[in-house]
């Protein structure tokens, strides 16, 4: 594993990991544990820029409310709110 160099709060690593026969990849458990990715946990993929990058929805949440933020008067909240029994999303 290769350390790249990062302003981010998070560590930036890189490795190199093989795609088998059915198109998965291991995500190393080094990268699991540092994103909070547990064991049966879902990922977002996404191409950018053309490459893969591999994110939680955390994560993905974040960034998102980030980019509102930009358009959002304040005070106003971004939070997520819960899904009712319908499966709806109440507000936050």
């Amino acid at each position: 594993m290769q350390y790249c160099h990062s302003q981010e709060e998070l560590p930036c690593w890189k490795t190199r990991i093989k795609v088998n026969e059915s198109g998965r990849v291991v995500v190393p458990a080094a990268f699991r544990k540092a994103l909070g990715i547990d064991p049966g946990g879902e990922v977002i993929p996404r191409m950018e820029d053309g490459e893969l990058r591999i994110t939680t929805m955390k994560r993905s949440i974040v960034r998102a409310q980030r980019h509102a933020r930009k358009y959002i008067k304040p005070g106003v909240s971004l939070k997520v709110g819960g899904q009712t029994k319908r499966g709806k999303i109440r507000p936050g």
